[in-house]
């Protein structure tokens, strides 16, 4: 996933800042920029799925909280508490 409007060729490279780098989620982990995080806790509420995650990044090693919601067609994401946009998803 992508902030909108994107060059899609940063969908497929990582860059210094979450605003150049893509959002990646899997089943079990995220990685945001210089963030790798597995999922510790996740469930379901509506279209809000709120994630404890355990993260390793350039802040060292902690446990922050991600939401993830779904919003007309993207996807709107709060990392450690901070809003951080609406995403797109990649092509």
């Amino acid at each position: 996933m992508r902030r909108k409007p994107s060059d899609p060729a940063l969908c497929w490279s990582f860059g210094a800042t979450a605003a150049q780098s893509p959002l990646i989620v899997t089943d079990t982990a995220l990685r945001w920029s210089a963030n790798a995080c597995r999922i510790e806790r996740s469930y379901k509420t509506g279209d809000t799925v709120p994630i404890q995650a355990r993260c390793w990044g350039d802040g060292g090693e902690r446990s922050i909280p991600v939401s993830l919601r779904r919003q007309a067609g993207g996807l709107v994401v709060t990392w450690d508490r901070g809003a951080c946009g609406e995403l797109r998803r990649c092509q």
